[in-house]
């Protein structure tokens, strides 16, 4: 999810969007300092754009990419390089849910390409989604569209918007955010409020299952440099390899900085960095509770074949989790929770 304070508007109305891994101060004018300590000076007019040229020599400056760039914003790319099987995935989520879900209709919170959702669709479940990438909606929704589901009533509701912002007030009985989802957040704030969101989305005694990575105990966040590879395979034997690593943490505003580059026939294709919110198990508890509209009913570490149950206060373990939740009858006064 895009950070709306690193979107910069330039004179033709597009945007370009601030590198994570650029520092940037707003003065009289805007500062760019890169990781290399390069500084950039912004020109920009009374409402902060910034000419056509400008936005450019930022671009190829390799201070910005331009909106739409970027991974989450390339639904097909997006699909190579995350379609795996994820058969045992959508058998656990299926079973948390319980046979009676299929009697309700749920959510999914960062639907994206529908690598959970259509799954779920085709398991019976009744799942509408949301998302904050456009391209990624319009692609779903044409997926959808071509598809065998002539039944207007099993089709879902498809909505852009940010996660953050996004509530559907007492319209679902449960939800699901797959794949590190919330961690794109821009922040702790709007994770916190991304809960409330959804507590007002979810009706008393319903369920939320969020996939995280964390750790638990004090075997503490993966270490800086941190690299994870694999290899994907498209619908079209096309391959591409993977590398997702970690550069840096900063402890202060619980974030991680990482870098993403993908190859394909011997060359790179495409490099961006990203930022994930880093929080221990116990933090994200904490998180979740502290309002008590939401209660942890279980934790579950991400294993082959399937997800197994761990203790709440178990030894120490790092890796994907998915934590189940239970809507609680408790309402916060405020809708939003600035």
């Amino acid at each position: 999810m895009l950070d709306s304070r690193r979107c910069i508007e330039t004179l033709d109305g597009s945007f370009i969007y601030v590198d994570p891994a650029v520092s940037l101060t707003w003065t009289e004018g805007a500062i760019l300092c890169a990781p290399t300590m390069k500084i950039r000076p912004v020109y920009h007019d009374q409402a902060h754009r910034i000419s056509t040229a400008e936005a450019e020599s930022l671009i190829t400056g390799g201070f910005a990419y331009r909106v739409g760039d970027r991974i989450f914003e390339n639904p097909q790319l997006m699909w190579d390089l995350f379609n795996w099987d994820n058969s045992s995935e959508i058998r656990f989520i299926c079973d948390l849910l319980g046979r009676n879900a299929k009697e309700e209709r749920g959510i999914e919170f960062g639907c994206g390409v529908g690598r959970v959702l259509i799954p779920l669709l085709g398991s019976g479940y009744l799942v509408d989604g949301v998302d904050a990438s456009e391209p990624c909606i319009n692609w779903l929704h044409e997926r959808i569209e071509d598809s065998s589901c002539d039944d207007l009533a099993q089709r879902p509701r498809l909505y852009l918007a940010d996660l953050s912002e996004a509530a559907f007030p007492g319209q679902y009985q449960y939800a699901v955010s797959a794949l590190n989802t919330l961690r794109y957040l821009p922040g702790v704030s709007a994770l916190r409020r991304h809960f409330h969101m959804a507590a007002v989305t979810i009706r008393p005694g319903g369920q939320y299952l969020v996939h995280v990575s964390s750790w638990r105990g004090d075997i503490g966040p993966t270490p800086d440099g941190h690299t994870v590879q694999w290899e994907a395979i498209n619908d079209i034997d096309d391959s591409y390899q993977v590398t997702w690593r970690k550069i840096r943490s900063d402890p202060a505003s619980r974030m991680d900085l990482e870098q993403v580059t993908v190859h394909s026939k011997g060359h790179r294709i495409h490099r961006e960095h990203q930022t994930q919110i880093s929080m221990s198990i116990d933090e994200w508890f904490s998180l979740i509770q502290t309002d008590k509209e939401w209660e942890v009913i279980s934790l579950h570490a991400d294993a082959s074949p399937a997800p197994v149950e761990v203790s709440q206060r178990g030894r120490p373990i790092r890796g994907n989790f998915w934590i189940s939740l239970r809507r609680t009858g408790t309402q916060r006064s405020d809708v939003f929770t600035r």
